[in-house]
């Protein structure tokens, strides 16, 4: 990706942002801003070690120069990509956490977009039958179009429900034991957010108290 600084508008008399795309982030910042936070933020578009937190200190909360709102989209770099997609098992406890959540995440994607777009259809189902209705010939048979078939299969891959005999039963049980991952990265990511969030802010609070 090419750093650099874009100033945008969907609609006509909409708010505008001010937008620097960096090697590892996206950063979407309510216009007018400061030029020091497009400057800071255009310097760091090339830097591959920039972190979340440093992008957020970039810009100004509070003061006269404070933003109205923005946006961040943050990826690793391409060395914590790679050790994303295994599990050191010999780390600490919290590393593995990580990884695992992470490894999961990453390899079983599909699988979870799958579920979450099968889950949308099965709990709201006009929008994209509204959607397929569109896209499909008006004048095809009922039931036979590709868009009607597409809506067949959502509850059949949701549920796993297999009808060949053979191989059947095996595909029933990937889709239990695959179905658990949904929970183990919820729990995971619970972890990693009580230790990054709750954990911190009551050391910090424990630090105050001992100090008044």
């Amino acid at each position: 990706m090419v750093a650099g600084t874009v100033t945008s508008s969907a609609v006509p008399g909409a708010s505008a942002w001010d937008v620097v795309v960096g090697d590892r982030f996206i950063v979407a910042v309510a216009a007018p801003s400061p030029d020091m936070t497009t400057s800071a933020l255009a310097a760091a578009a090339a830097d591959d070690t920039v972190t979340v937190e440093a992008l957020v200190g970039m810009i100004p909360l509070g003061g006269a120069d404070a933003v109205e709102s923005f946006a961040i989209v943050w990826w690793p770099g391409v060395s914590r990509w790679k050790r994303s997609l295994g599990i050191k098992v010999t780390a600490g406890w919290r590393r593995v956490n990580w990884d695992l959540h992470s490894a999961l995440g990453f390899w079983l994607f599909l699988f979870l977009l799958m579920w979450g777009i099968s889950g949308w259809y099965l709990g709201m189902p006009e929008p994209l039958t509204n959607l397929m209705e569109r896209l499909s010939d008006p004048d095809g048979p009922y039931g036979e179009r590709p868009g009607d078939i597409a809506l067949q299969w959502l509850p059949r891959l949701h549920f796993g429900r297999w009808r060949n005999p053979g191989w059947g039963t095996w595909l029933q049980a990937l889709w239990a034991v695959v179905g658990l991952v949904p929970a183990i990265m919820f729990v995971t990511g619970l972890i990693m957010w009580w230790n990054r969030v709750v954990r911190k802010r009551r050391s910090a609070a424990e630090a105050i108290s001992e100090l008044v």
